[in-house]
């Protein structure tokens, strides 16, 4: 059983304005991004369109969000709105994943 919990820095822009509710899926959505990164990459950022998106920062990476957004693919009115809000909260993630296998599992051959 593997778990992982992260202190994180969160801003959700919904409809092109701040939002502080979590997508009910965000807990897949940061499982995902740190599995593609081997675990060594915990902040990241989703996005649904170019006025829907959430962006997450772990404190120890000392990331800025100009390294998880690129100015071309985000609308410069959000671009703004990302860097000069203050809806950033802080939340806490808790993500276990077991594994398990049946008793009619065989190893392939």
């Amino acid at each position: 059983m593997v778990e992982i919990e992260e202190k994180l820095e969160v801003l959700i822009v919904k409809d092109g304005k701040i939002s502080r509710e979590l997508p009910v899926d965000f807990e897949w959505l940061f499982l995902s991004h740190y599995m593609k990164s081997n675990g060594w990459a915990v902040s990241g950022s989703a996005f649904s369109g170019d006025r829907d998106f959430i962006i997450w920062l772990k404190e120890e990476e000392n990331k800025g969000v100009q390294e998880l957004l690129s100015k071309s693919g985000l609308v410069s009115e959000m671009y703004s709105l990302v860097e000069k809000s203050e809806g950033w909260f802080s939340t806490e993630v808790s993500v276990v994943m077991k594994a398990s296998l049946s008793e009619n599992a065989s190893m392939p051959r």
